[in-house]
This record gives structure tokens, sequence and C-alpha cells, in this order.
């Protein structure tokens, strides 16, 4: 048995869904949710949690700017850097972020990772420690109302 959240997990959901993306709607999730990013190629846009870099190399290949990602999954970040060369990936935990990825955000992303991370502030606090004066942020994620039951949690 596996998580979703590990490499496996992320394999079986970019098999489903036919491409490098284990968030849903694939490409038309990351244009409806880029869509009030205005593109610019000299921008650096940060891909947080970005598992396999599918959405990294999306958004660097459809001119949003030049894609970051990084993952706390070393087998995801192997996996990005042999598919997608043009794209800069690092293995980190988010909370480690600003000691590891060396550049300032213009955009941050999480594409369903932010429900991921343990320590949801510790996160943000992170993130913010990468972003620039004006930087924006882009999460598309699952929501849990409180409704969700799981009964062998």
């Amino acid at each position: 048995m596996f998580s979703m959240n590990s490499f496996e997990g992320m394999q079986v959901l970019s098999l489903v869904r036919g491409g490098d993306y284990a968030h849903a709607g694939e490409e038309e999730a990351i244009e409806l949710a880029m869509r009030p990013m205005e593109k610019k190629s000299n921008q650096i846009i940060v891909d947080a949690g970005c598992g396999r870099g599918g959405t990294a190399n999306y958004l660097q290949t459809m001119g949003w700017g030049k894609a970051v990602g990084f993952d706390i999954e070393p087998a995801s970040i192997a996996s990005a850097r042999k598919n997608y060369p043009g794209v800069v990936f690092y293995v980190c935990d988010v909370c480690d972020v600003d000691r590891t990825i060396g550049v300032k955000a213009d955009i941050l992303c999480m594409f369903n990772a932010y429900y991921c991370f343990l320590d949801q502030a510790r996160a943000l606090s992170a993130l913010r420690n990468v972003a620039k004066n004006g930087t924006q942020m882009v999460i598309f994620d699952h929501v849990n109302r409180g409704t969700y039951y799981d009964p062998h949690p």
C-alpha cells in the first residue's frame, strides 16, 4: 500500500491523467488558476510541491516565466530532472525552501500541494522568504470542510 502523495501515488495519478500531473484538471486547471497572472519570460515562478515537474514545465513552456520547482520526494525530482531538463528542480522540504533554492519568486504557485504541508504556517513563512515585494501566490488545492471521515486512519 502507498500514499497518493508518494512517488508511487504520483506515478499512478500521472498515468491516469495522461501526463506528469498529480493534480486534477491537468492543463485546464493550470490555465484557469494562472489566468490572472501576466505572462513574462523574465519572471521567476516557484512551483512548491512540484512533484514530477509537469506543471513547472507547462508554466515555463507556455510563457509565464522561468520555472523553479521543488518537492520533498527525491524520486519525483529525479523524474522531473530527467523529463524536463530545461527547468530547475530541487529536493527540499517546503519549510527549508528559503535555504535551498537561491532565487526570489515573482509568482509562487502550489497545485494540490498546500494540503500536504504538515506545518502550513511555517511553510508559508518559508515561502514568504523567497518572495519579492509584490509576489503573487496561486493555490489550487483540495478543501476539507470537515466532512470527510476516514474509518481507518
